[in-house]
């Protein structure tokens, strides 16, 4: 899942890797995370 993925890479690399591939990607993390 997404958690298990942001437990191996930090968060910060994460977003800035989505928000460059993919947007979308970005919106449902950050929707997931922020909530």
């Amino acid at each position: 899942g997404f958690l298990a993925r942001a437990k191996g890479i930090p968060a910060l690399e994460l977003y800035r890797l989505a928000q460059r591939k993919n947007r979308k990607l970005v919106l449902c993390g950050h929707s997931l995370g922020g909530a």
